[in-house]
């Protein structure tokens, strides 16, 4: 595969409307990229979502899917809390049609960067703009 570009998103707690933004923007930078595209959602502090909430953010991802790459979730919260969070996300990710593409759940955006195998920019690189960006701690 030619080279991706990374697209990078940081959120805290999800409400209505946020996925759709999200996939809008993702939308967005596929139309100028095309497919080449590797998704990674980095979650401050977080919360499970609503129920309300889940169908749309279930909807979004799988546009994502559709657009990407590669689907990566990085859940920074460490401990019992932080591996809730991630099973709460992969079995909201088991309800998608994966459609043979990567998807990864991660404590870290590093050990999101090193599970890409499409990553071409230095992960050290990506690491200091996102704690420049205050993406990451």
């Amino acid at each position: 595969m030619p080279s991706c570009q990374l697209f990078l998103v940081q959120f805290d707690d999800f409400e209505a409307g946020d996925a759709s933004l999200i996939t809008r923007a993702v939308e967005d930078a596929a139309e100028t990229v095309g497919n080449k595209l590797i998704y990674v959602a980095v979650a401050g502090r977080l919360t499970p979502p609503e129920e309300r909430v889940r169908p749309e953010i279930i909807q979004g991802l799988e546009r994502v899917l559709e657009l990407c790459a590669e689907v990566h979730l990085v859940v920074q919260q460490q401990g019992f809390v932080g591996a809730i969070h991630r099973t709460i996300a992969a079995g909201m990710m088991l309800t998608i049609d994966r459609r043979g593409k990567k998807i990864g759940i991660h404590s870290s955006l590093e050990d999101a960067l090193a599970s890409s195998k499409e990553v071409q920019i230095a992960p050290d690189i990506v690491v200091k703009i996102a704690r420049a960006r205050r993406i990451i701690p």
